[in-house]
């Protein structure tokens, strides 16, 4: 058998949520098991990782995921998105899904939710998580992997893991007062600009920039506006100010 192949079927990226939430806006769903829900990999950011995205002028795909007394992690923004299984195989996640249903999910900033695919595959400022991927393979879809680990593989994935488990991702810095939930985009060019040593005006320029020119920072925006229209319709249909926090 060769090396480990992965076919690209894009569950490693998205995470669906139960049915539930897609009656909050507007998509009524009969008869489905509410319960089920697939697993998601956070992919964490190092420092250095965190300076490439803001250099490209990618700094909003750069999420806050947790604040402690004293240090920070960051992670790629997964932000909502429709998961449409007439495009996403239903086949390849653990959740019965059914072709043509629709979910509600958590889907990784760079994935292309029409096709499950990654913008910035291949690209050498991508996070060094989405190059060693699949990290662990027991969740992939049998039908979508084949092969093994190659040795040289497995020394990039017990690296990276060495690295993480030694707290390589967190960011020391003071954190009174800040929290996830209370975050502005200004907020967020500060602290970036603290972590990268970058000017905040040259980030926003940076990201301003990029979006004129750059399809990846397009897509990036793209994504925005869609989260933001269905937390806009999932709040106004459930009335809970901070519905994402409670799930």
């Amino acid at each position: 058998m060769g090396a480990l192949n992965c076919a690209g079927c894009g569950v490693c990226c998205t995470s669906p949520i139960p049915p539930a939430f897609l009656r909050l806006v507007g998509i009524p769903v009969e008869g489905v098991d509410e319960t089920r829900v697939q697993y998601f990999n956070d992919v964490l950011l190092f420092p250095h990782e965190i300076k490439a995205l803001v250099e490209r002028g990618y700094s909003d795909a750069i999420q806050l995921y947790g604040v402690d007394e004293g240090f920070m992690i960051f992670r790629l923004f997964s932000p909502l998105a429709i998961l449409d299984f007439t495009y996403f195989d239903p086949r390849d996640f653990p959740i019965d899904a059914e072709k043509g249903e629709k979910w509600v999910g958590l889907s990784c900033v760079f994935q292309d939710v029409k096709t499950g695919r990654c913008v910035i595959h291949g690209d050498p400022d991508r996070p060094e998580y989405c190059e060693i991927y699949p990290v662990r393979i027991e969740s992939c879809p049998p039908h979508r992997i084949t092969g093994r680990y190659t040795p040289e593989k497995l020394k990039a994935i017990e690296d990276w893991k060495r690295r993480r488990d030694a707290g390589g991702y967190l960011i020391h810095m003071k954190t009174r007062g800040l929290k996830t939930s209370q975050l502005t985009t200004e907020t967020m060019t500060k602290l970036l600009s603290k972590i990268t040593g970058i000017n905040a005006n040259k980030i926003k320029r940076l990201r301003e920039r990029a979006y004129k020119r750059d399809p990846i920072a397009r897509h990036i925006r793209d994504r925005f506006r869609e989260e933001k229209r269905l937390m806009g319709r999932m709040r106004e249909r459930a009335r809970m100010k901070y519905w994402i926090e409670r799930y």
